[in-house]
């Protein structure tokens, strides 16, 4: 299985999400402990609010079974020990794209959001920055591609 790169943020993200989804499917099991699962049954809000609980909590743990091979970008050792000369996953790159300055910043697997400038590592883009340095071109989608600037 591949590595998945998460910011901390994202991770953290993830963690209420588990804590909040096991607060209600706890929840939901003290209802059914203490209204009798009869009376439970025939409940149809009861019905549709499980299997919502039940539903979103599938879909967290198809999440979560991505990131068992997670790396937190924070610590990973390029980042604490950042150059501000090599571009890295977490970084943020100003670049010229034939003449026009952009500033993007790669962020994890899952992380992408083109319209806020956030590049996943994974991108096209992101694959052809990382490891280089600034001062750096290279060809890329018939432009040139000049590194500027690196920070984090």
């Amino acid at each position: 299985m591949d590595l998945c790169y998460v910011s901390r943020a994202n991770a953290n993200y993830l963690l209420k999400l588990d804590e909040q989804m096991r607060k209600e499917l706890k929840s939901l099991a003290e209802s059914v402990e203490s209204g009798g699962n009869r009376i439970l049954e025939e409940n149809p809000f009861f019905l549709q609010e499980r299997a919502r609980i039940m539903e979103t909590y599938d879909r967290q743990k198809r999440e979560q079974s991505k990131y068992l091979n997670t790396v937190i970008i924070e610590e990973m050792e390029q980042y604490k020990n950042f150059d501000s000369v090599t571009v890295i996953i977490g970084c943020k790159v100003k670049i010229e794209d034939d003449g026009e300055i952009e500033e993007y910043q790669i962020l994890g697997t899952n992380e992408g959001d083109i319209y806020n400038k956030i590049l996943s590592c994974n991108a096209p883009m992101s694959t052809e920055l990382i490891g280089r340095k600034v001062g750096d071109s290279f060809p890329f989608r018939g432009s040139i591609i000049k590194i500027l600037e690196v920070s984090l």
